[in-house]
């Protein structure tokens, strides 16, 4: 099995191995290693598996796949994509006002970090069936 790179974020309750992958290295990630991964026994324990990737062919700074512990995909997360914005705040390029554009199964939503305060516009609510 091949190194994989990560860490370890949580936010308000929440937990998440943050895979960064803007290389597009790591292979497929399966539901078993999901499980395993998230396993707080036996693994690194966590509520979800952030994997940060580059955007495909869409004009966000990047894309998050969401891996939930049972190993099913989630479309959002709201405190995962402040993570995925602190991420790219610590690790990506410095701006005077750091606004980023994060593509998930939910569309495209805008972060803003402002003194370690993350914000997300994640649009009007959708309500019912």
């Amino acid at each position: 099995m091949a190194k994989i790179s990560f860490l370890k974020m949580h936010g308000i309750g929440n937990d998440f191995i943050v895979i960064p992958d803007f290389e597009s290295r790591v292979p497929a990630i399966s539901p078993e290693q999901a499980r395993l991964w998230c396993d707080r026994r036996f693994g690194v324990g966590a509520d979800q598996i952030l994997w940060l990737r580059p955007a495909q062919g869409t004009a966000a700074d990047a894309r998050m796949e969401i891996i939930n512990a049972d190993g099913s995909i989630a479309e959002m997360c709201g405190n995962g994509i402040r993570a995925a914005g602190i991420y790219l705040f610590d690790h990506g390029p410095r701006s005077a006002q750091p606004k980023y554009r994060i593509e998930t199964l939910a569309g495209i939503l805008s972060v803003e970090v402002r003194d370690r305060s993350v914000t997300v516009n994640m649009g009007a609510p959708v309500l019912g069936g």
